[in-house]
């Protein structure tokens, strides 16, 4: 028989932003999904604004099958749709080999690309 356990951990805004640049700015992302909008809040980067913790949002969209970008998802910080948590969720759950690389600094852009799939279609679909 195993055991197991749920434990909160803390993942600190920086971290979470850090792997949010890599996701958007690395060359691979933009085949399945880019960056189509966000909030902008004042004279705030792009990220800041994210972390706005009442408003924060990215639109994205999904590549489809006829190679437009047309599918539509918004990646939220806060409130009911927050899928920045559900997001680290899933990937913890049941991507185990990049949530431990994430947490201990190792992580690269593939983590970055598991980690935005999770945070907007809940799961890994492209690579």
């Amino acid at each position: 028989m195993s055991w197991s356990w749920i434990v909160p951990i803390e993942i600190s805004e920086e971290r979470i932003k850090d792997i949010l640049i890599t996701a958007i700015e690395s060359p691979p992302g933009e085949h399945w999904c880019k960056l189509t909008g966000y909030c902008q809040h004042d004279d705030m980067d792009l990220y800041d604004s994210f972390f706005k913790k009442s408003s924060g949002w990215m639109q994205f969209s999904e590549l489809d099958d006829n190679g437009d970008y047309s599918k539509d998802h918004k990646l939220c910080w806060f409130g009911e749709t927050d899928s920045i948590h559900s997001g680290i969720k899933v990937m913890a759950m049941r991507y185990p080999d990049h949530f431990g690389d994430w947490l201990s600094g190792k992580d690269d852009a593939i983590t970055a690309y598991v980690f935005l799939q999770c945070c907007l279609l809940g799961e890994v679909i492209y690579g």
